[in-house]
């Protein structure tokens, strides 16, 4: 085996687990702290939370679909084994990232703007109680 082969093949099997380690962390962290609960409504009532949530859900998605069209190309012998590994590997590493930012940019209650209070407090009174709570 090559030193580069080994070195991809390492950074290819540790860093997504690493880095999806560090999401079930934050996952913990939240459920620890009950901001899951506020994280999610912030996401149903906030269209801008929703957006910043979709747009790392897409991502997450392109990057597996670059890896499975990437083994098939390889498997029909289209695309060589050589850029199957580095593109797989770049696919995994981008695809356990946008993970972790899903997380803590989608889900992670930050604190609200005046614009997002003021949106909150628009919506029928129980939604906006709900919302604002700390539970």
């Amino acid at each position: 085996m090559a030193p580069f082969d080994f070195a991809l093949g390492l950074v290819a099997a540790l860093a997504p687990i690493a880095i999806l380690v560090a999401a079930l962390l934050l996952v913990l962290r939240l459920v620890a702290s009950g901001d899951v609960k506020r994280g999610i409504l912030y996401i149903v009532f906030l269209p801008g939370r929703q957006r910043v949530l979709v747009r790392w859900f897409v991502l997450m998605t392109l990057f597996f679909l670059a890896g499975t069209t990437l083994d098939g190309l390889t498997l029909l012998s289209v695309v060589p084994p050589i850029v199957d590994s580095i593109g797989g590997a770049t696919s995994d590493i981008g695809a356990a990232i946008a993970l972790l930012f899903l997380l803590q940019r989608g889900l992670s209650p930050q604190p609200l703007s005046d614009a997002e209070v003021a949106e909150l407090r628009s919506q029928p009174r129980l939604l906006a109680a709900l919302a604002i709570t700390r539970d």
